[in-house]
């Protein structure tokens, strides 16, 4: 068996223990305790939420989609999304399996040039940078001024957090100036040397030509997207307020927003479907906050849910598809580590003349 194989299938083996575990300590008969007063309305509401969250995530990347010049029927894009949601949601890979299955469809079915259908999920990303970092920035501050952390958790938190800011502010930056951001990091990491991470420089030098015209040339719809980034926020928090009274607890505005970005924090880090890290976490900024630890878990248990809810949908469009997408994918992934590495191109601003023709 595969060697990554093994390794995602131990890590989700530690992290589905640790579920357990955490279940175990707290007590199965208080985490069902918390569904006993279920108020149906509440159900109804979060999964109206939810759903609509998913047609504003999906609206988001139809906008960039429709500046790039290309128009996808929208039903096709939910059926792509849900479907790049259920791969990215078990790959240990922080959803970047999620956004090449996106990518590919675009590609293989509506003949989207592979450059562009892959920079319409990475600029999809790239503009839910400044608004979700801003946020895990407030929520240092906030903890700072609230609550009485010890110095060994706070130092490396505010480093993470001023990294990510950082790193956004200078992302910007290199695309403002017309200047190449991931072929820069690839250079700088010295990726090139690794035999087979050398062959992907050119193509991510391809790539960004076009997401750096995107940026410099579609403001309005950069702006847009923002706009939209922090909607989602608002919408995020009524999903969580519902969310969290099903299973039984008021929590304030300040809850709310922790508890959200400590989730997202923990689904980042690179543990198939985060299986026990959400878990944890949400149970450590919880009892941080004085919500009970049963709550937490419950909460944990109806996202789950909800989740799984959308893996079967991406699952089922997946295979109302035809299996061929996917055999079609490997054999493409297959056929391209087998050509050989192109030439390196140098690091510079993109030529005027170039970006007008983009």
């Amino acid at each position: 068996m595969n060697k990554k194989i093994l390794i995602s299938l131990a890590v989700l083996l530690l992290g589905l223990a640790c579920f357990v575990l955490a279940i175990r300590y707290i007590g199965v008969d208080q985490i069902i305790q918390q569904f006993h007063n279920i108020r149906p309305e509440y159900i109804l509401l979060y999964l109206t939420i939810s759903s609509i969250i998913v047609i504003v995530l999906i609206v988001k990347w139809s906008i960039i989609l429709d500046a790039l010049g290309y128009h996808i029927n929208f039903f096709q894009l939910v059926m792509y999304r849900q479907m790049g949601y259920a791969v990215g949601y078990v790959v240990p890979a922080f959803y970047i399996g999620g956004e090449t299955v996106r990518s590919y469809f675009l590609n293989k079915k509506h003949n989207v040039p592979l450059r562009d259908s892959v920079s319409s999920v990475v600029i999809d990303r790239a503009v839910e940078l400044p608004m979700n970092f801003l946020l895990a920035a407030v929520m240092f501050l906030i903890i700072i001024l609230t609550m009485k952390i010890p110095l060994y958790i706070m130092v490396p938190m505010g480093l993470v957090i001023a990294f990510m800011i950082f790193l956004t502010a200078f992302f910007y930056y290199k695309m403002y100036k017309k200047e190449y951001f991931f072929t820069y990091i690839f250079d700088l990491l010295r990726l090139g040397k690794i035999a087979r991470l050398a062959p992907m420089r050119s193509k991510i030098v391809h790539l960004e030509e076009s997401v750096i015209t995107f940026f410099n040339h579609k403001p309005k719809y950069i702006i847009i997207s923002i706009l939209i980034s922090g909607m989602l926020w608002l919408l995020m928090m009524t999903e969580f307020w519902a969310g969290i009274r099903i299973v039984g607890y008021n929590a304030t505005f300040l809850q709310l927003f922790l508890v959200i970005v400590m989730t997202g924090v923990s689904m980042t880090i690179p543990i198939p479907a985060s299986v026990g890290v959400m878990e944890l976490g949400q149970i450590g900024i919880c009892v941080l906050l004085g919500i009970p630890a049963p709550v937490a878990v419950a909460l944990s248990l109806l996202v789950r849910t909800r989740d799984f809810l959308w893996i079967l949908m991406g699952m089922g469009y997946y295979l109302y598809s035809g299996t061929d997408y996917m055999k079609m994918m490997m054999r493409d992934m297959e056929v391209d580590e087998k050509r050989p590495s192109a030439a390196k191109a140098p690091i510079k601003n993109l030529p005027p003349d170039k970006n007008a023709n983009l």
